[in-house]
């Protein structure tokens, strides 16, 4: 997946859900998984950073140095 194949695809509005402005156009994706997290930025740090913590466990475990 990367969003030029999406791009492909039809754009989506988005919008903040409190005040109801428009934001800018987005991908359907982006745009559905900023609505799955409530748009929470705290939520989407939280998960950046879990994603970064287990991409780093699967470099360390390819490379043959981690105990996990």
């Amino acid at each position: 997946y990367t969003p030029q194949e999406d791009l492909k695809r039809r754009l989506a509005v988005d919008h903040c859900h409190a005040t109801e402005r428009v934001r800018g156009l987005l991908c359907a994706r982006c745009n559905t998984g900023i609505g799955a997290f409530k748009e929470n930025i705290e939520l989407l740090l939280k998960a950046a950073a879990y994603l970064r913590h287990h991409e780093s466990i699967a470099a360390r475990k390819s490379s043959g140095t981690t105990c996990v």
